[in-house]
């Protein structure tokens, strides 16, 4: 029997693989996803290429998602601990990104369904991630994968060290 993740891909003709290190158009793929999404969001990425492969090589993993071969979304991921919990690790979301002509496809869906799979299968204890509080697209879409608003702490930043 085939889960929904299957059916959904045989359906549409989207699946979704890890990234591959050492193949330069899955770099090139990502960069573009994620200079996009900044761009979506308001920002210019200063990433480069040789950047993002060091972070993927030490820190961070992805997912790219394919609608008949063509490279249509992805997802950048990191894990990371909590000790105060007793070490339980989350999957955290940093980018997830799906391209404008192919939103409403399914294709973020079976992003997040690979994701929820991953963390499952990894025994980690949860998926995070932010959005941005006027994004209500992303926002709808993250609630219908399960996703809630996390009440119990804010999150603060320093972004200039004097």
């Amino acid at each position: 029997m085939l889960n929904s993740l299957q059916q959904r891909a045989i359906l549409t003709n989207i699946y979704v693989r890890k990234a591959v290190l050492s193949d330069q158009n899955d770099l090139d793929v990502l960069l573009c996803m994620i200079k996009s999404l900044a761009e979506f969001e308001g920002m210019k990425s200063p990433l480069d290429s040789t950047t993002l492969a060091k972070a993927l090589e030490n820190e961070f993993f992805a997912y790219i998602a394919f609608c008949d071969s063509v490279a249509v979304g992805s997802a950048v991921c990191r894990t990371y601990s909590t000790l105060m919990y007793g070490g339980v690790t989350t999957l955290y979301i940093e980018d997830l990104f799906v391209e404008k002509n192919f939103r409403h496809m399914g294709i973020g869906t079976t992003l997040f369904e690979k994701l929820k799979e991953v963390a499952k299968t990894e025994g980690y204890s949860k998926i995070e991630w932010k959005c941005l509080p006027e994004n209500y697209k992303a926002l709808e879409f993250y609630k219908k994968m399960g996703g809630t608003v996390a009440k119990d702490f804010l999150t603060f930043a320093i972004n200039k060290f004097d």
